[in-house]
């Protein structure tokens, strides 16, 4: 079972809701609800956003949680207990990141800034739901402050504080993972889709499609191209700056 569908089997479960009836609440189906909780599908973006809101919780809610309230700055990591808690957490995220970046590496290393614009539209799409869904997973980071725990832990062992080796070791392959996916396979993304947002070809190509689209179905909305916008990167900065100051 994967660490996601072990937290929405927990909160489902909380509630009190069958697999079935959460199906329905969230527009889904009982075999997809069981698929994900067994960790048999990953499920998208969207799916999550459904489930999140028949759960009445936040999409972040739904990735592992530290188990307990660990005392990260006031005492040494040295009892058991406490290793129980840090070591599943930091495996359940670092494998969340690896299995990103392995879905998707490959596949963005190998995209070019000369495609033709009508193909530029369908990679776009699923370009930008994988930087969605990184965004998602570092709003979950930092409302939980996985990563400000990791960075606290190296500090502390840098000054001689004791920390446990294994502890030490997950934390530098949480930091590899996450350096892997945000800093290589995220920034390679979102360069390429700057790199459209620069060629006149594909901006006025997305722009005649909108038109088209509006025409013909009167919902641009529903429409891949509505989704290609040069501004929409500033406004998801904006996005992710707000939940930064809510989560504090």
């Amino acid at each position: 079972m994967s660490s996601i569908g072990k937290e929405i089997k927990r909160l489902r479960e909380e509630k009190g809701l069958s697999q079935a009836e959460l199906a329905v609440y969230a527009g889904s189906s009982q075999p997809t609800v069981n698929q994900i909780e067994s960790g048999k599908r990953n499920p998208s973006t969207r799916t999550l956003e459904k489930l999140a809101g028949a759960l009445e919780v936040e999409v972040a809610d739904l990735f592992p949680k530290d188990q307990a309230s660990l005392p990260f700055e006031e005492s040494p990591v040295e009892n058991s207990a406490e290793r129980r808690d840090l070591i599943p957490l930091f495996d359940s995220y670092t494998l969340i990141l690896t299995e990103l970046s392995n879905g998707h590496e490959s596949r963005i290393a190998n995209l070019t800034e000369d495609f033709p614009p009508s193909k530029v539209l369908a990679i776009y799409q699923w370009v930008c739901e994988f930087i969605y869904t990184c965004d998602l997973i570092q709003h979950a980071l930092d409302k939980k402050g996985i990563t400000e725990i990791a960075g606290s832990l190296e500090e502390r062992a840098a000054q001689g504080e004791y920390v446990p080796a294994e502890i030490l070791h997950r934390v530098d392959v949480f930091q590899h993972a996450w350096s892997r996916l945000f800093i290589d396979v995220w920034t390679s993304a979102n360069d390429w889709v700057q790199s459209q947002y620069a060629r006149p070809e594909v901006v006025e190509y997305a722009e005649r499609e909108r038109a088209r689209a509006q025409e013909e179905l009167g919902e641009p909305e529903s429409n891949v191209v509505s989704l290609f916008d040069p501004d929409r990167e500033q406004r998801r900065e904006k996005r992710r700056n707000t939940r930064r100051e809510e989560t504090g």
